[in-house]
């Protein structure tokens, strides 16, 4: 499971291209670490960190380093679009959503409002 994630998430920053690219790679993933939704959303983080790190130990994209920034909607709808506008805020290229679905809803209308990768 946590291969099928990790190539999820090489396949988002793919299609990022390399203009879009900065320093480092941000990819920022909201989801319930606590909570009731807990048990959906932490394989998604756990998938995440584990292909950033086996992407940076391998060089990286393009000589760029990943970044996993992650937030804690504890799983609450309203938290989801709050914390997903905080990572917008910090500049993340890619914003990975929940696996719920009104939490899911909820980012990733930030994330197109902003024109993020979501």
């Amino acid at each position: 499971m946590l291969k099928a994630k990790g190539l999820a998430v090489a396949m988002l920053v793919g299609l990022m291209g390399g203009s879009a690219l900065a320093d480092d790679i941000k990819i920022g993933v909201v989801g319930g670490q606590t909570g009731a939704l807990a048990i959906f959303d932490q394989p998604l983080l756990l998938g995440a960190q584990l292909a950033a790190k086996k992407i940076n130990a391998a060089g990286g994209i393009e000589g760029k380093t990943i970044q996993i920034l992650a937030r804690d909607t504890r799983s609450e709808t309203s938290e989801a679009a709050v914390m997903a506008q905080e990572l917008v805020s910090e500049g993340v290229n890619v914003l990975v959503t929940p696996a719920d679905g009104d939490p899911t809803i909820a980012a990733g209308q930030v994330g197109q409002a902003a024109d993020v990768l979501t």
